[in-house]
């Protein structure tokens, strides 16, 4: 999947960059003047800065706190605007290093720290960018400018789905459309629908982009957006790919790329033809592919974006792979390790300066928490204090022994809070090890692992003997195994770290569970099963749930249930039932008539690599994770997972 989300975000910080500035200061002509500098968004750029440079000349050093806040967020916010974000970063570091930020009102001080994450962002200083974008969001938070945060949370979320955790950006998406949902249309809801359907461009959750483009589409239609609506095309035409339908997929790629022409959005170009590439593979047509390849290839090599050239050329090594030219598609294979290895050691680095940046915001949230208690504590007892020495006319004697208290108070809490610092440091850096760990060795051990994978199917596609084919289908059966290994153990400590949340939006379970259908047929087809699915009428149409974690957990059922059962069948039914204002108990059951298990395997069931008994594992393979993720995550959700089984019978 040729990977958007990244050129999305920055239309969104340029497009969305423009929230309304606050009263007039005190320097009121002044202030006018940088206001309408910096609201002339199709003014030229150096046109602008002159006008600025100009109003600047005029201050005498003796303005407030505000208006020079106010005047380093236009001049920086104008360079990042017009792809100046270098020269925005040289100004933040230089001119406008010590900036009174605490001492400007919070939405001018919320600009400027947003405008030094964007500009931190493009510069690629990925945990420069989550950071100063984490500390606008507070700022403008405490302000109360609700449609800011929901800006802010967009540009987070797309922080984190640049480096791979698309769980958190799924989650921060979520929560900056439930800002905005319910408020005006405008450029902020568009890209943030847009960004968030780029990411969910793949063919699992294809569906789901579709829904949120079909959203956007009514807003950017109403702001006459065309550079909107070329990004809605590009994503669109990737979606429609995935969800089978070709002709349609193909007319939203070629209307992408006539606006991208027209506008010269070269991101958007490149992953159009990429989809055009992938539609002519699949009807053979593998000059056409070459050619729509190689211009999304060229495209993203020049713009030095590693990731979506990494994913066109596996698409070209399939193209030649399906042409009989081995050695090209060695070639694009071996390009697409070699980079695929440096992005996913650059995602491991940066996952973990997120995980410290965030661990340091709330430490710094916990220690401010803390002050402002104790704060609020020493006023009361003065407060206390006062009183009774004005009632008794014995002040003097009163403070004297408020001080004494005080003191003493303060000592013990310093020390309890010396204490309780070293206490969390202690838990933060173990958690923050295991964490960095985990991520860095699941990402060092799967790209060796793609690697093989990788040359396996391509010496899969040689021809061999008969008892080469049987040893490099197994190597090929190994390498699949342990991948999924890997992904459970993520998995489960995401979940006992706290890090894995639940996502809920609006949608259709029949639907969800339809293409979970779909998806197990083949491999029930395969052991001569049949696989049923019975929803009951009074499943409502639409509920609110996470699409990802109910497919996860079923998917989990099922494919259990497939793997124990020899014979027979495997039937999913959903029932319904109301359970409170706007509520459903929603009853999902997978029922196999396989192996069956006794109470004392039932029992152990979902405990972490555990399985029904040593035989088993040996038998069947798996890890005994499955169930234990799929039994945490239910719970998460509210419900929970139970089993009822009779060897021999069936579970």
């Amino acid at each position: 999947m040729l990977n958007i989300g990244r050129i999305t975000a920055t239309a969104f910080c340029i497009i969305l960059s423009t929230p309304a500035w606050g009263q007039p200061l005190s320097d009121e002509e002044l202030d006018r003047r940088v206001n309408a500098i910096y609201a002339d968004r199709l003014g030229d750029t150096d046109q602008r800065l002159a006008q600025l440079n100009d109003v600047l000349d005029e201050f005498d050093g003796d303005e407030g706190p505000a208006l020079r806040v106010s005047a380093a967020s236009a001049h920086i916010w104008i360079l990042i605007s017009n792809g100046r974000s270098a020269e925005a970063m040289s100004l933040i570091e230089d001119a406008y290093a010590d900036l009174p930020l605490d001492a400007a009102p919070l939405k001018d001080a919320a600009r400027f720290e947003a405008g030094v994450g964007s500009a931190a962002g493009a510069l690629d200083d990925v945990k420069g960018a989550f950071v100063y974008f984490q500390r606008a969001h507070d700022r403008f938070l405490r302000a109360g400018d609700m449609q800011s945060v929901s800006w802010l949370l967009g540009n987070i979320a797309n922080v984190y789905a640049r480096v791979g955790d698309m769980e958190m950006a799924n989650v921060t998406y979520a929560r900056a459309w439930a800002l905005r949902e319910d408020q005006p249309d405008d450029h902020i809801k568009g890209y943030l629908l847009i960004n968030w359907a780029g990411q969910l461009t793949t063919p699992s959750d294809a569906a789901q982009a579709m829904a949120l483009l079909d959203r956007a589409e009514p807003i950017v239609d109403a702001l006459d957006d065309e550079i909107m609506g070329g990004y809605i095309l590009s994503v669109r035409a990737r979606a429609l790919h995935h969800l089978g339908s070709p002709q349609s997929a193909e007319a939203a790629a070629r209307g992408a790329i006539g606006v991208a022409e027209r506008l010269g959005l070269d991101a958007v170009r490149a992953d159009a033809h990429g989809v055009l590439a992938s539609l002519a593979l699949e009807r053979g047509d593998l000059d056409a592919a070459e050619r729509y390849a190689t211009v999304t290839l060229d495209t993203f090599t020049q713009a030095n974006d590693d990731a979506n050239t990494r994913d066109a050329h596996a698409l070209l090594a399939e193209i030649f792979e399906a042409w009989g030219r081995p050695e090209a598609a060695l070639s694009h294979l071996n390009a697409y390790i070699e980079l695929d290895k440096s992005i996913n050691s650059e995602l491991a680095r940066n996952r973990a300066a997120i995980s410290d940046a965030s661990m340091q915001l709330r430490e710094r949230e916990h220690e401010l928490e803390a002050l402002q208690a104790e704060q609020d504590r020493a006023e009361r007892r003065l407060t206390r204090w006062l009183l009774v020495a004005i009632t008794m006319s014995v002040a003097v004697v009163v403070l004297a022994s408020m001080y004494r208290v005080t003191r003493r108070a303060k000592a013990l809490a310093d020390e309890r809070a010396r204490l309780l610092a070293i206490s969390e440091e202690k838990a933060s850096a173990a958690s923050r090890s295991k964490s960095t760990f985990l991520a860095s060795m699941s990402h060092e051990i799967r790209t060796p692992l793609n690697g093989i994978l990788g040359m396996t199917q391509a010496l899969q596609m040689e021809p061999l003997a008969p008892r080469q084919q049987e040893m490099v289908s197994v190597v090929l059966d190994s390498g699949q195994t342990l991948t999924a290994l890997l992904n459970d153990i993520l998995d489960l400590s995401k979940v006992e770290a706290g890090k894995l949340e639940i996502a809920p939006i609006d949608g259709d379970l029949r639907q969800s569970l339809g293409r979970l259908h779909t998806l197990w047929r083949p491999r029930a087809d395969e052991k001569g099963l049949s696989l049923d699915l019975s929803v009951s009428d009074v499943v409502p149409q639409q509920l609110r749930f996470d699409p990802v974690r109910i497919r996860q957990c079923v998917s989990n059922l099922v494919s259990n249930a497939i793997k124990f059962t020899a014979s027979g069948c495997v039937r999913i039914t959903v029932e319904a039932a109301p359970a409170g204002d706007h509520t459903w108990r929603i009853d999902i059951t997978v029922a196999d008539t396989g192996i069956g298990m006794d109470e004392a395997a039932c029992a152990r069931l979902f405990t972490p690599f555990s399985q029904a008994d040593a035989s088993t594992t040996r038998k069947y393979g798996g890890t005994g994770l499955g169930l234990s993720i799929a039994r945490k995550l239910s719970r998460m959700m509210g419900g929970d997972i139970t089993v009822t089984s009779t060897p021999g019978v069936g579970s």
